[in-house]
This record gives C-alpha cells, structure tokens and sequence, in this order.
C-alpha cells in the first residue's frame, strides 16, 4: 500500500470507527498483511519525525480494534513507550500495545519480546497517575511475566494520598494484587 492509499485508509477507517463508537459498537477490524504493513511502517515514521501526539490516533484507535495482532510493531511501540511522555499518546500506545502484541503472543503461545517489557519501565515512572495506572494493567497482563518488573512496580507504589485521586488508587490495588500474585497467594 502506497502513503497516499495508506493516509486515505487511516483517514476512511478512523472516521468509521469513531461514528460506530458513538452508536455505541465494537467495530472489529481484520487488517490485511499488506496494510499491517502499512500501518507498521507509518508509525515508524510518526516516530522518526516527532510527530504531534494527535498525528497517532487514527492509527492506534485502528489498531486498538483489530481483530489480530502483529509483533511487527513492537519495534515502534517500544520506541514510542521510551521516547515520548505525553499522556494521551502514552496510554493510547499501552491499550494499542494490549491488542496488537499482548493478545497476539497469547494467541501464538510466545513470551512478551523482553525489550518491550523493558520499555514498560518508563512510563511506569511517569508524573501522570494515569500513564501509571495504564502501565500497571499492562504489566499485569504479562502474566508471569509480570515479576520481571518487580521491583519497578513496588517502588511506584503510591501511600495513603492514592485514596484522593482515583487513578492513583487504582495503581496501589493493582500493585497490591500483583504482589500476591509474586508471593503466590493468587
């Protein structure tokens, strides 16, 4: 797919995904290897040129309804995870990043590739209790994985001012849960 094919794609889809959205559906995309690559190669350069976060949505709200996944991606997701910090673009990466890598090494039965695992660590240490809340469920959707990350996790681990900030309170239970999960109390 060329980029003028590929922009014009991204641009149809979005829009279409956004309208099914408001009437409240689930739209489901199965994207074709070509397109994949497409998209993969887009964001790519989104990266490459610093893009503005808002030059990421289309691509990552299509990605976030796919039906498959693909590894391919983990490259520009790390690389966006360890490069960038705004908060929208950072969340809307993790739940891409849940979908299009997580969901498909599940489905192929591989581990998490390490390097994105690693490139949890940065977000995880972001000032926006929400990247941190969003970097916590992915962590926990590692699996057994997850205990890589241990010491990471404990760290951020928020005291009693979580109960004032929702986002915060959400990350102390999931660290909470995480750690019996580590202990073997899960």
């Amino acid at each position: 797919m060329d980029k003028e094919n590929g922009a014009l794609f991204l641009k149809k889809t979005y829009a279409e995904t956004l309208e099914k959205l408001k009437k409240g559906e689930r739209p489901q995309y199965r994207l074709d290897q070509n397109t994949l690559e497409y998209c993969c190669q887009h964001w790519h350069d989104l990266n490459e040129q610093q893009s503005h976060e808002g030059d990421f949505l289309p691509l990552l709200c299509i990605l976030d309804h796919c039906k498959k996944g693909d590894l391919s991606f983990v490259d520009p997701i790390v690389w966006t995870l360890t490069n960038r910090q705004e908060k929208d673009l950072i969340v809307y990466t993790l739940s891409a990043a849940h979908k299009i890598v997580l969901e498909e090494c599940e489905r192929l039965g591989e581990r998490v590739p390490f390097n994105f695992i690693k490139a949890l660590k940065k977000p995880l240490t972001s000032k926006e209790p929400e990247v941190v809340e969003w970097t916590l469920r992915t962590i926990e959707a590692l699996g057994h994985q997850s205990i890589i990350l241990k010491e990471d996790v404990l760290k951020v681990k928020p005291g009693m001012l979580a109960l004032f900030n929702e986002h915060r309170k959400n990350s102390k239970e999931l660290i909470e849960y995480l750690s019996r999960r580590w202990e073997g109390r899960l």
